[in-house]
């Protein structure tokens, strides 16, 4: 018997694409503190990553 049912696969899928998503906007939202000479973010996102994840979390 077949255990992952074509639903609980879209459903995986879409969980990873919302990742994948959220993701690339943390990404993005770095780029106007990184400083590309020091090759480092000038701001420390971590707490408002954090913050983000509990959030949606909860």
């Amino acid at each position: 018997m077949n255990t992952f049912t074509a639903t609980s696969v879209l459903i995986v899928a879409i969980s990873l694409l919302l990742i994948a998503s959220s993701a690339l906007n943390l990404w993005v939202a770095e780029k106007p503190y990184y400083n590309y000479t020091t090759n480092s973010c000038t701001v420390n996102l971590i707490p408002m990553i954090q913050s983000k994840i509990i959030r949606s979390t909860a």
